[in-house]
């Protein structure tokens, strides 16, 4: 069913809580069990930001199975979505379309960046509304953020996930395709030892109890 409305939705991304499985490049700075419990963290932080917004619907896709995401769908009162596909863009290219039979503007975002807002959302969210595509950049050549007025798989196709290129590549595709995009304030992702430490002298609340190895 296309969009008829104004209906928003944002597309939240997220990895089973499991040592060993979450938060790799943190290891092992941080012991497998301190990084899957960071990994929670992220994710409770992110929904409660999120779901401060008022005015648009949530949806919560996973890689996996677990008994956790009973619990979260409850607390946040969000549905919860297996994700499908080979690798994360195909995964990504098909939460965004699924979600777009029924919403007008699609945000997606993952669970490793604590300084999204709910104002950078809402900025997103217009900006996506006059531009059609907007992208959040993280500063480590990735994106926190992206949002759609309309699927564009070749924005996922071919990636190498995981590098330094990310949102210069997709930032290239539109160009080549003559998309027109709007570029938010670029926000840290929460992957590697110095962005932990970054991230225990801004948000200690964050990583309290969680010791470094060797401390």
């Amino acid at each position: 069913m296309a969009a008829s409305n104004n209906r928003k939705t944002i597309v939240v991304f997220a990895k089973a809580p499991v040592p060993g499985e979450v938060k790799t490049r943190l290891t092992p700075f941080l012991s497998e069990a301190s990084a899957a419990d960071l990994h929670r963290r992220l994710v409770v932080h992110t929904l409660q930001t999120i779901t401060q917004l008022t005015d648009c619907f949530i949806e919560l896709w996973v890689g996996s199975e677990h008994d956790w995401w009973t619990e979260l769908a409850e607390r946040f009162a969000v549905p919860v979505y297996r994700q499908r596909g080979n690798d994360l863009g195909e995964r990504m290219s098909y939460a965004l379309d699924k979600a777009l039979q029924g919403s007008k503007q699609v945000l997606i975002v993952g669970t490793d960046c604590p300084d999204i807002t709910p104002q950078y959302l809402q900025r997103a969210f217009d900006s996506v509304e006059q531009q059609g595509v907007v992208i959040g950049p993280a500063d480590d050549g990735g994106y926190v953020l992206l949002g759609l007025r309309q699927p564009m798989p070749w924005l996922f196709n071919d990636m190498r996930w995981g590098g330094d290129s990310i949102f210069a590549t997709t930032v290239a595709r539109m160009e080549e395709k003559g998309v027109s995009w709007f570029e938010l304030q670029p926000l840290m992702d929460i992957d590697r030892p110095e962005d932990f430490i970054r991230l225990q002298q801004l948000r200690p609340n964050l990583t309290e109890g969680l010791s470094v190895n060797g401390t």
